[in-house]
This record gives structure tokens, C-alpha cells and sequence, in this order.
């Protein structure tokens, strides 16, 4: 099947790019979806079509539109390769390849989104222009830090070290050595807590606008996404009294757990209360999300869940009727809803994670699980139908949490990096894929042999 990269928002959705003023703004002219030379960015209307430019980048079939989010749920224990690409059976049985070419695009993606970020940090406040103050400057840097800190995030997390550019000279940084991972997640701290004070909570859509206000708001980066992708990072890197107090920050701006868990996986741009920053689609930006689920003739079903996913998720489980689906004899992921159109809008933050992320934090900061702890786990279940539970050792809890993150996140990228960053992989991965097929190394992706043969500062990952 022939990939696509959409590199621009509909005209929907560039009525609902951010202003600095906290609103947003039609547009007449198509943003750009990459930026040729230092005089692209010369004023502020540039500077927006370089933001939308870089939002839309994130849409890309190869990153959160797509292939990132299938590879991760094959590389775990959630979905089981139930098609034909030979690039999807090595995640399945994590035997990749440093050729890989799914997997190559995928690290190739997130360094485009990367670069288009860096653009706009770098140049935007060299800006003279009258027309631009110095607090729209802020808002436009902060908002491509935000999406750069996200970007940095997803490479360390699967490739560990990695190269860190962090200005626009694509010269210098095809040369670049790999940053360690632990200075890589130290950088993506240090730009969201730089930031985090200085993004709106807001923004409101013009009169006429096709979008609505929610919409415009949690399609682009804001105080709250800001905070929630710094308490995930801060659980990451264990500074767990950071993460819980940081998710909690993040609750109380408004965002819960909304009753119904289908409302979360509405196609066409329908959210939730529970939602804090989404990736924007609409029929002219699709994604391909539902079609590699679906069996054919509506897709071509690439990916289904695995038989672990299904003993995990109980008949009584409200999430089941809402991620599994089965016609004509053939069980398939049914999260994303819109085979047809692409129009599901896959959630990158939301207030579940939360939720979790203090629970989390909170049990690993004492011996035995404290009552809030349990309580939060226990808000999450009975969201879903499920029993109250009690546990009451700190690994009886984290046995839970995770098996809740199973189900509360399946086919969403976290499953695997949950087992690598809690050091659950080798248990789980060796039983589930078999002692031949997983290795400890296997935690980590090999660099693109392509980069490598590019870059010869580059060190392959250990095992590959």
C-alpha cells in the first residue's frame, strides 16, 4: 500500500491556528509545511504558517497518524501481527532489523517535526518586525518547545541515545553524536518547565470558524499539555514526587475522567473533558489509524489485538465493547472507528494518564501503596465496570497498574515503554514472544542503518 505524508491542516483547521493573543485565526493563505531558508520566517504571519506547518508534521502517516503508533503496540504485548508486511513481523517478534524501512521513517518523522520546531525557535525571536511583541514571540517558541520536547521524548524512550539538535543548522546537525538518554529526558525537562507558565489554558475559534473552541484549544500546545507531558517525563526519569504533584496540577485545571469511555474515541473531532492534547484530523488529513485495523474490505487489518489483550480486557469491562470488535468470525482493534474517511483523533495526553501517573508516583514513594494511591487505580477501574481491588504491597500495586494501563491505553504508544521504563520487559516479553525471540537488548530500537552509513558519529544500539 503507498504511504502518505499529509503535510498540511485542512482549511479547517488552519482557521484554528493559535494567535499569541490566546485566540485563533483564519488564515489566507496555506501554511508552510517546511521551511527552504533563514528568510522564511521574516514576520508574523510566516511565523504562524510555520507553526501550523509543524503541527501538521505531527499528523504524518509515518508518526502519531500511523506507523509510530502501530510500532509500538506490535513491539508489546497488546497486538499481534495478523498481516503481511515483513517490517511490521520484526516488531511483532522484536527481531528489528537497523534496515527496517517502516521503522526508519518512523526515526526520520520525528527528526522532520524536530527541525520544523527548531525553525521556529531559532528564528522567531530575531524577529524586528513591529507588528509581533515580545509575549507572541514567547507564545510561538514555546509552543514548537512543546512540540519538540514531545518529539525528543518518543526518541529516547525508543532509541535511547540519540542525536539532540536544538537549532536550525541542518548542516551541524547531521553530524551530531548521540546525547544519553538521561541528558536527552534532562533537556525535554528543563525547555517544559521553562515554559509551562507561559501558554494560554485557551483559545477561542473566530466567528465562523468550522472549528469549535475545544478543538482549536486541544489541538495545539497549552499550559495544561505543557504540565502533563512533564509529569509524564518526571515519571520516566523517577522523580516521582515531582510527577505526582504535577499531575495533580493537571487535574485541577479542569480535566477528569469522563463517565463514558467511548466518548474518548468519537471520530470527526467529537472530545471529552478527559482530553488535553489530541492530533487534529479531518477527511482531508486523514490518517490511517482504523483502516490497519479493520479487515478487509473497510482496511487491511496489519494489526489485531493479541490473545493476552483479550483474556485481559473481562466481558464486563466497559472498554471492551469500545477497542475490540468482532464480524464475520474475525476479532479486530476497533479504538479508531473511521476506516473510511481517517478522521479519529488519536489522543496523545489525556486525563486518565494522570490520573494513573499520580497513582503511580504515589505507591512507588512508599513501601506499602497509600489509600490515594489505591483510590485513583480503583477511580480508573470502576470507570470501566470493574471491581474495586486492594493491594497492598508496593510490586502487588505495580502488578495492577499495569495490567490497568493495559487496558485503560491498548493501542495507544505506551504499553511497551511501559515494560521497558518499569524493567518488566524481560518477564513479560520473554514468556509472551519466547526466550529466542526477545533479548534484553530488544529494549531499545537499533539506529537506522541508513543514519548510520549518513553519520559515522553514530553508535549502533547494543544487540543489533
Amino acid at each position: 500500500m503507498k504511504k502518505h505524508s499529509f503535510k498540511i491542516f485542512s482549511k479547517a483547521m488552519i482557521m484554528s491556528l493559535l494567535l499569541a493573543t490566546g485566540s485563533c485565526n483564519v488564515l489566507n493563505q496555506d501554511p508552510y509545511s517546511s521551511i527552504a531558508d533563514s528568510g522564511a520566517i521574516k514576520d508574523k504571519y510566516s511565523v504562524e504558517g510555520a507553526i501550523n506547518g509543524m503541527y501538521s508534521a505531527l499528523q504524518s502517516t509515518d508518526y502519531y497518524g500511523g506507523e509510530f503508533v502501530f510500532m509500538n503496540s506490535l513491539l508489546g504485548d497488546e497486538s499481534a501481527h495478523t498481516g503481511s508486511f515483513p517490517t511490521n513481523a520484526q516488531f511483532y517478534v522484536n527481531q528489528v532489523l537497523p534496515n527496517n524501512v517502516t521503522m526508519s521513517n518512523i526515526y526520520g518523522a520525528i527528526y522532520n517535526v524536530v527541525y520544523k520546531a527548531n525553525v521556529i525557535i531559532t528564528r522567531t525571536p530575531a524577529l524586528a518586525e513591529k507588528g509581533i511583541t515580545a509575549d507572541e514571540k514567547a507564545q510561538f517558541v514555546a509552543q514548537a518547545k512543546f512540540v519538540r520536547a514531545l518529539c525528543f521524548f518518543d526518541l529516547a524512550r525508543l532509541w535511547g541515545n540519540v542525536p539532540l539538535p536544538v537549532d536550525d543548522d541542518v548542516f551541524k546537525s547531521a553530524k551530531l553524536a548521540q546525547t544519553p538518554q538521561a541528558q536527552v529526558y534532562a533537556k525535554v525537562i528543563e525547555d517544559l518547565e521553562a515554559i509551562q507558565n507561559i501558554l494560554p489554558v485557551s483559545y477561542s475559534a473566530p466567528k465562523g470558524s468550522a472549528v469549535s473552541d475545544e478543538q482549536c484549544t486541544k489541538a495545539q500546545a497549552t499550559s495544561a499539555a505543557v504540565k502533563a507531558l512533564l509529569a509524564r517525563v518526571y515519571l520516566y526519569t523517577k522523580q516521582y514526587s515531582k510527577a505526582a504533584i504535577t499531575a495533580k496540577e493537571v487535574l485541577s485545571m479542569g480535566f477528569s475522567l469522563d463517565n463514558d469511555y467511548g466518548n474518548l474515541f468519537i471520530p470527526g473531532g467529537t472530545l471529552s473533558k478527559e482530553h488535553i492534547f489530541n492530533v487534529y484530523y479531518d477527511t482531508n488529513d486523514k490518517n490511517t489509524l482504523a483502516f490497519y485495523f479493520f479487515p478487509a474490505p473497510e482496511g487491511r487489518r496489519e494489526l489485531g489485538p493479541s490473545s493476552d489483550l483479550l483474556s485481559a480486557l473481562l466481558n464486563e469491562d466497559a472498554r471492551r465493547i469500545n477497542v475490540i470488535k468482532k464480524t464475520g468470525g474475525i476479532t479486530y482493534g476497533y479504538k479508531y472507528k473511521d476506516a473510511g474517511t481517517g478522521t479519529d483523533q488519536p489522543t496523545i495526553l489525556r486525563a486518565a494518564e494522570m490520573v494513573l501517573i499520580r497513582a503511580e508516583a504515589l505507591a512507588m514513594s512508599a513501601a506499602i501503596p497509600p489509600s490515594e494511591a489505591i483510590d485513583l487505580l480503583n477511580s480508573v477501574r470502576v470507570r470501566s465496570g470493574l471491581k474495586t481491588i486492594s493491594p497492598r504491597s508496593q510490586e502487588e500495586f505495580m502488578n495492577e497498574l499495569l495490567a490497568e494501563r493495559m487496558r485503560e491505553f491498548c493501542f495507544e504508544p505506551h504499553r511497551f515503554t511501559d515494560l521497558t521504563r518499569t524493567g518488566k520487559a524481560d518477564e513479560v516479553l520473554s514468556f509472551v514472544k519466547g526466550e529466542d525471540a526477545w533479548q534484553t537488548t530488544d529494549a531499545l530500537l537499533p539506529i537506522p542503518a541508513s543514519e548510520i552509513i549518513r553519520n559515522p558519529a553514530l553508535v549502533q544500539n547494543p544487540g543489533y
